[in-house]
C-alpha cells in the first residue's frame, strides 16, 4: 500500500510541475484556451438560458485583493 501511495504523489507532483511548466512557457495557448471556452459556454447559455453571462460587461476590479487601490 506504501509504494501506492508513493507512486501516486510521484505522478500527481509530475503532472503539476509538467501543467505549470506548459503554462510558463506557452501563456498564450492558456488564454485562447479560455477564450474558446468562454465562447462556447456564452453560445450554449444563449441556447438554454434567457440571461446572458456578462463577462464582457464586468468592469474591472478597483481595489487589489490587499485593500489597496489600483492606480
Amino acid at each position: 500500500m506504501g509504494f501506492i501511495l508513493l507512486v501516486a504523489r510521484v505522478l500527481i507532483i509530475t503532472a503539476l510541475a509538467s501543467s505549470a511548466y506548459h503554462h510558463l512557457n506557452f501563456p498564450n495557448n492558456s488564454v485562447n484556451e479560455f477564450q474558446n471556452n468562454y465562447r462556447l459556454l456564452d453560445s450554449l447559455s444563449n441556447q438554454y438560458l434567457t440571461f446572458d453571462i456578462p463577462f464582457d460587461n464586468v468592469p474591472p476590479r478597483t481595489c487589489r485583493p490587499t485593500g489597496q487601490s489600483v492606480s
